[in-house]
Order: structure tokens, then sequence, then C-alpha cells
């Protein structure tokens, strides 16, 4: 930190496992994540903090499934959707298929780990307009 700019923590970005609605364990409560090691596992590229945390997520509890690379949290929710595997993504990148019934949210535990979003301000001197962004979003 280099004391440039201040990160306003606003939002929790929640992450959640999805599966098709057809998939065995779509309707099961307590899926101990161990028990999900056999499981293909659609996941997004090397660079991206989403595989990150679900690398982290899985080494915590030693497993080593079967990946797919995938390139968005859009096609890792279609892949899902269409049986390919199961996928760890924002939960804001999916709620509505979730509630429109194309996908599931699987019951897992330990869930995934959510992460923090932050808003980065200038320290010295920020605009009027940034702000009044950053009170808005702080505020919500």
């Amino acid at each position: 930190d280099d004391g440039m700019f201040e990160g306003l923590r606003i939002a929790t970005n929640r992450h959640v496992i999805v599966a098709a609605p057809d998939h065995l364990l779509a309707r099961q409560q307590q899926i101990a994540l161990r028990d999900l090691g056999s499981e293909t596992w659609l996941v997004r590229e090397e660079a991206s903090g989403t595989r990150r945390l679900v690398d982290e997520y899985l080494a915590g509890a030693h497993i080593v499934p079967s990946k797919t690379t995938i390139g968005s949290n859009s096609a890792v929710a279609a892949a899902a959707m269409v049986g390919l595997g199961i996928g760890v993504v924002p939960l804001v990148a999916v709620e509505h298929q979730i509630v429109a019934g194309t996908l599931v949210q699987l019951d897992v535990v330990p869930s995934p780990p959510s992460r923090d979003w932050f808003a980065l301000l200038p320290v010295r001197r920020p605009s009027p307009a940034a702000r009044v962004l950053a009170d808005f979003l702080t505020q919500r």
C-alpha cells in the first residue's frame, strides 16, 4: 500500500456451488465437500480470482478433482446447467438462474468462501463526483 488510494468495502461477493437441476446431489442437504472429489469441477482460467478461490477451497479439503477450465462465470453456469459438471461462481452471477430453476445451488459443507468487493478512492483530493459515488456505494 503506497497510500495513494483508500479501499472502501462496498459488498460481499458470496460464492456458491451450482449444478444442473437433475444432478444426483441437487436435492441432497449438507453435502460434505470431501464427497465431491469425484465430480468434474468447472473452473475459471488460472489468472481468475474465482479460480484462485476454488483452488484454495479444494486444497483445504485435500481434494484433487478433475477440472475443466472455462473462461467466464456465465460459461461456467451454462456448462453446469447442461450437466457437464459442478461449478463455483459468484451468487450475483447466477441468482436469477437459481430462482428460475435452471440451476441449483448445492448445499455443500463447508460452503465456498466469500470475498469482499472494494471501491478505490484517491486519498488526496478525490473529485466531488468520486466522493459522492464512494459515499453512495458504502451506504448500500
